[in-house]
């Protein structure tokens, strides 16, 4: 039998019967009776306080003048350009406890071992942490209408439409914590763990690229399966980062995530990958 991930949901910002689904979602048919899965809701709805004075409006600053060498490298990255499209962009440190969260869960797992990683030292002397400037190992498969690359440190992955153009000749983007701006508030698109756990280690901002103007459309081209719907941000106590470090994120179960893709061979072809260069052959 698999042993459940521990994970830490948000469930309180959700109705009573979507929280309920989204248990069975989470850890699979069986997993929570009726009466476990109200308790949960019911502990997490009635923690629900605000975080913050202003949420969605974080505090932006700069970085210091000696991380600058490091974002030049970001810039001159050669896949920069996939990850702000044709978008206006910055990189700033942002305040986290107010950045909206469209995630409903974190995993338990994975903020510890952020925890440990990032322990000892200061955001701003662990960028390659938060800003990478090289592209960790990723597989790409190829078929006729899609390649599909996954970056398999972090678990994100990245999709190009081949008829709308070549393969670029590099589909390695570096993986930052991503927040984006919709309407003039701010959520976070990815890092969620590194944010919890440098909050966990008592930082309040983290450095971010930061992409503006954005709209809620932007947010589906993140791999996550659960996320939160436009209505609870409507709320005047939004889910906020902040509040996975609070009792309305309680404890639950989670299966392994295991994804399962049926291909045929007359449609795809799976080419060898060199996971350091990305150099591929048929």
């Amino acid at each position: 039998m698999t042993e459940l991930q521990r994970a830490l949901s948000l469930l309180g910002f959700m109705r009573e019967d979507e929280a309920e689904h989204h248990l069975h979602e989470l850890a699979g048919p069986g997993a929570y009776t009726a009466d476990e899965a109200r308790a949960l809701w019911t502990a997490s709805h009635q923690a629900l306080r605000h975080v913050h004075t202003s949420p969605g409006i974080p505090e932006l600053t700069d970085l210091p003048p000696e991380a600058w060498d490091h974002l030049l490298q970001i810039h001159q990255h050669e896949s920069f350009a996939l990850l702000v499209a044709d978008l206006t962009w910055s990189v700033r440190l942002v305040e986290i406890d107010p950045l909206l969260s469209v995630a409903i869960d974190v995993f338990v797992a994975r903020v510890e071992e952020w925890t440990r990683r990032l322990s000892g030292g200061d955001p701003c002397t662990l960028l390659d942490a938060f800003l990478p400037r090289k592209a960790a190992p990723f597989l790409i498969m190829t078929g006729p209408s899609l390649a599909f690359a996954v970056h398999t440190d972090l678990g994100a992955s990245w999709a190009h439409d081949v008829r709308k153009g070549p393969l670029p000749s590099i589909l390695k983007p570096p993986l930052p914590v991503r927040v984006v701006e919709i309407a003039g508030s701010y959520y976070l698109m990815d890092g969620y763990h590194r944010a919890v756990a440098l909050r966990r280690l008592g930082h309040t901002h983290i450095p971010a690229l930061v992409l503006h103007d954005c709209n809620w459309s932007f947010l589906r081209h993140t791999p996550r399966r659960r996320m939160f719907q436009p209505a609870p941000f409507a709320s005047p106590n939004p889910p906020c980062v902040g509040h996975f470090l609070t009792p309305a994120a309680v404890e639950t179960r989670a299966a392994p995530c295991v994804r399962v893709m049926t291909i045929r061979v007359e449609s795809f072809i799976a080419p060898i990958a060199d996971i350091w260069t990305g150099n591929t052959t048929p």
